[in-house]
């Protein structure tokens, strides 16, 4: 229920122009912004003319396809320390989503499974939302992260039931038309 939800937002914002970002976070194995690692090419793209040569350099780092996108060279970005890498790669990705003029909607799945460091970078988007053609949704189950919107405390919950077996079976017929009445 809560991907479809996602999917309609993001169809129904596509309609109408709006520049739509989606990214997803994974059960293990990811990076520390695993979460934002999708959102980050087109973003790049859609920037490629604003986008400083350093700041292509540290998005590198998590997009190693970058030069092949914008088609140009990208140096490699100083070497630091890794708290100041993180520091910096942080503060690049706060950059790029903050500097459009125009709507973003930006859909991150499965939060709950995110990584300390893009929940922090999530945190920090919520408040400048506020202030920013930017609307984030996000979906996360509440059962295995609790706490989240705790530590989101500028995020606005809407809680969805389970879908019962007949709302299962609408949804599939509406998606999937007739073969989408078989229980199979």
């Amino acid at each position: 229920g809560k991907s479809r939800l996602v999917e309609e937002l993001r169809t129904r914002a596509l309609v109408r122009g709006v520049l739509t970002l989606c990214g997803q976070a994974v059960s293990s194995g990811g990076s520390a912004y695993q979460l934002f690692e999708d959102v980050l090419p087109a973003m790049a793209l859609e920037l490629e003319l604003n986008l400083a040569d350093e700041e292509a350099a540290v998005l590198k780092e998590l997009v190693p396809e970058l030069p092949e996108l914008l088609g140009r060279t990208i140096a490699d970005a100083p070497q630091v320390g890794p708290l100041a890498a993180q520091q910096r790669l942080r503060r690049v990705l706060l950059s790029l989503i903050t500097r459009r003029a125009e709507p973003i909607l930006l859909l991150l799945e499965d939060i709950h499974w995110a990584a300390p460091e893009s929940l922090a970078l999530l945190k920090e988007l919520s408040v400048k939302a506020r202030t920013l053609p930017l609307l984030l949704g996000a979906t996360y189950r509440d059962d295995e992260r609790p706490e989240l919107l705790q530590i989101l405390p500028d995020a606005e919950a809407m809680k969805l039931r389970r879908l019962p077996p007949e709302d299962v079976a609408a949804l599939s017929i509406s998606m999937l038309g007739k073969a989408g009445s078989h229980p199979e």
